[in-house]
């Protein structure tokens, strides 16, 4: 009966669906013009870093980049995205990716520096080892505030 129920519905769903003028694409096609949208997005931000990143001001060996901490939740989520796009592309933008997440210190960049750690480039491992330095110490778990003398639960007994 159960089926019954089920193949009801569906006809039903899709009965209205058609009524409503939207057509249900059975076919698996993928809508280009939002992959599009997206690529054009992405192409943005990284035309956007590369101008910044030609603003650089050059001090001996290391480069300073003009950077100011994103203050918006959707600046926060284009930065990190932006980081990890950084982060598929040559050794300068990998190392341009790193410089610029310690320089932002949020946590939601440790992914960031933990590829970076792993990286061909010895000056991106030396720039994100450093930069994972500050973010080292106390751990930010929430079981973190409890002492290791606090009794264990009722039914240790049966675990045993």
């Amino acid at each position: 009966m159960n089926q019954v129920f089920a193949g009801a519905t569906a006809l039903a769903l899709g009965l209205m669906l058609w009524v409503l003028g939207k057509k249900p694409n059975l076919s698996g096609e993928i809508d280009g013009s939002r992959i599009a949208g997206q690529r054009r997005e992405r192409i943005a931000l990284v035309k956007k870093v590369h101008e910044s990143t030609s603003q650089n001001k050059l001090d001996g060996s290391q480069s300073q980049i003009v950077w100011r901490a994103p203050l918006t939740i959707k600046e926060r989520i284009n930065l990190r995205n932006q980081l990890f796009y950084l982060m598929d592309c040559g050794p300068e933008e990998r190392k341009k990716a790193v410089m610029i997440s310690d320089l932002w210190g949020h946590a939601t960049v440790l992914p960031i520096l933990r590829r970076g750690l792993k990286d061909s480039d010895s000056r991106v491992v030396v720039l994100a080892a450093r930069a994972l330095e500050k973010h080292r110490g106390v751990s930010k778990a929430p079981n973190a505030h409890k002492s290791s003398n606090d009794r264990p639960p009722r039914n240790v007994a049966l675990m045993r």
